[in-house]
């Protein structure tokens, strides 16, 4: 049994220059910026919509700390001092049949984020966020 996808919905990384990054996915893809903001966490996030899926950027200053979980993930994934991560979502029908079917396969859930998405990692020590978008 595998677990039932309906699409991506975001991916996520640290950048350099959040303007020129901004400047570039405007200029070369015409896409709207949908958050654009100072979290106490790192310097700046930027999320931008592409039709199907939304990409967040992260840019860190040298003494910002990063709220993004850590969950003692190996260094090739996330390195604090060097302030950079990466991951996609996945939106899934169903966020338990997921959770159990990842529990069936002896995939470790690595957390879980008020019942909204939780996340797995992948063979090759990368995070993948699995998310359930429910409208109310």
């Amino acid at each position: 049994m595998s677990i039932a996808v309906k699409g991506l919905d975001h991916i996520a990384y640290s950048v350099n220059s959040l303007d020129e990054t901004k400047e570039w996915y405007q200029r070369v893809f015409d896409i709207p910026v949908i958050e654009d903001y100072d979290p106490t966490s790192c310097e700046r996030h930027l999320s931008m919509q592409f039709p199907d899926f939304e990409i967040e950027f992260f840019e860190y200053t040298d003494d910002s700390k990063s709220d993004f979980p850590t969950f003692d993930l190996p260094e090739d994934h996330y390195n604090h001092r060097e302030k950079r991560q990466w991951h996609f979502s996945l939106e899934v029908a169903d966020l338990e049949e997921a959770e159990k079917q990842c529990r069936e396969l002896g995939l470790e859930i690595i957390a879980v984020f008020d019942n909204s998405c939780f996340f797995i990692m992948d063979p090759n020590n990368k995070l993948v966020e699995l998310k359930q978008i429910v409208f109310e």
